[in-house]
């Protein structure tokens, strides 16, 4: 993180991509040994306290460190979108993963916030991923006195209004996420803090002060809703706001999208355009959501569950490689490779992985876990293939795209594949181009 600025652009994607694998392992390092200690004796136990203890007051201080590094490099606006992509949810995890330990929730948190700062992707990435519900429960959970109150602890006062802050921020920059979070028992919850720190103390005045201020905001969006000129003034802000940007803004060096008939085809540098696939109307969306419309969710699931709850229905999810190389995955819809009629209609949900240049697809995500044979036993070489989207209904389900090898090196035939939103597919083509120019 200590790099020069004309350094950061090279640099900085592989320091990402080391902190946040560093995180992964030291979490992963934690729970293993919390099942250790399950399974030991009492006696056992006792004569490694201290030096468990000194271990672990090494480790978070390190952690502390890396989060450090995380925030000094989220000032360069790509790498915050990267450290997003790859690390929200492992954010989460660690926030909720702390309970008793404000001051790393703190830090934990300061870092969501910092990402979530003009930053409509990781923005969505928070809400898709539970962080709505994660942070009313920050601000509902008891720390400390029996009556609730926070006096005298001044990182937990922080952490809650600093939670408080983002939740008005979503509030007054989105009027979805505005709903959202006025449909998830806000109003109750805010009524629950203040009525826990109604004593007269400058800590508990704090937080009692944050959560009027969202209190305020909330009734403020409510006033603007129930107005039928600002409603519909604000309706026309957001779906201009929220329109899918146009994939043609990380095109590799030297390269530009080439119109054929009514596709655009993405070309790397020295391809030739390919025949435009027909268009297919056989398809329905598996669990597709609206682009605009994020909904409340559940309790989120600890772990590789969390991944996997993100990755179905066309969700994509960025993880850290053992080599420190990003490797990019989720669940696409396929349609079927058989000759005969009835398999060109077929439609299957398969988990697809980008790893390198290369794009393989298995049964599920378990099976990729497993170490599986990918359905595709001839890899995708991305270097030799383009990508074509319909002009068209771009914005319109279903989001389908075509991976269209120019040669045998890039595969053996083409496939048109299916996401769940306008989004989720400009991410993979975005990474399919990407990885076939590297």
């Amino acid at each position: 993180a200590q790099v020069a600025s004309s350094e950061l652009a090279l640099r900085g994607p592989d320091a990402v991509s080391a902190i946040i694998l560093f995180l992964r392992r030291c979490l992963q390092r934690s729970e293993e040994s919390e099942g250790d200690e399950e399974e030991e004796d009492e006696d056992e136990e006792e004569d490694e306290d201290e030096e468990e203890e000194d271990e672990e007051a090494k480790q978070r201080t390190i952690v502390l460190r890396a989060m450090n590094a995380l925030k000094h490099l989220s000032e360069n606006d790509e790498l915050k979108s990267l450290i997003g992509e790859c690390g929200m949810g492992f954010l989460l995890d660690l926030v909720n993963g702390s309970q008793g330990s404000p001051r790393f929730q703190l830090e934990y948190f300061q870092l969501i916030e910092r990402l979530t700062a003009s930053d409509d992707m990781n923005v969505k990435a928070l809400v898709q991923l539970g962080g709505v519900q994660l942070m009313l429960d920050l601000l509902l959970e008891d720390h400390g006195s029996p009556q609730g109150s926070v006096t005298g602890d001044t990182d937990w006062v922080s952490l809650q209004c600093l939670v408080a802050e983002t939740l008005g921020n979503m509030v007054e920059a989105d009027q979805e996420y505005a709903e959202l979070i006025e449909s998830s028992n806000t109003r109750h919850v805010l009524k629950e803090v203040e009525k826990r720190n109604r004593d007269e103390t400058k800590l508990n005045f704090e937080i009692v002060s944050a959560s009027r201020a969202l209190r305020g905001k909330l009734d403020k969006h409510k006033r603007e809703a129930a107005s039928p000129a600002s409603g519909s003034s604000r309706e026309k802000q957001q779906k201009k706001k929220l329109k899918p940007p146009a994939p043609d803004s990380p095109s590799p060096r030297g390269s530009t999208p080439a119109l054929s008939g009514g596709s655009v085809v993405m070309q790397f540098p020295g391809s030739a355009p390919s025949t435009p696939a027909p268009k297919s109307t056989a398809a329905a969306t598996i669990g597709a959501t609206e682009e605009a419309s994020p909904k409340p969710s559940p309790a989120r699931p600890p772990g590789s569950a969390l991944l996997r709850t993100l990755s179905k229905g066309g969700g994509v999810v960025q993880s850290v490689g053992i080599g420190g190389e990003v490797v990019r995955s989720g669940y696409l819809k396929k349609q079927g490779g058989g000759t005969s009629k009835w398999g060109r209609t077929n439609w299957t949900t398969r988990f697809f992985v980008i790893d390198g240049y290369k794009l393989l697809y298995y049964k599920s995500e378990d099976a990729k876990m497993k170490n599986e044979a990918p359905r595709n036993q001839v890899p995708y070489d991305l270097r030799h293939c383009d990508v074509r989207i319909s002009r068209a209904d771009a914005d319109q389900p279903p989001f389908q795209f075509v991976l269209a090898p120019r040669n045998r090196q890039g595969g053996d035939r083409e496939m048109l594949v299916e996401a769940d939103s306008a989004d989720g597919r400009r991410r993979w083509v975005q990474w399919i181009q990407s990885a076939g120019s590297s």
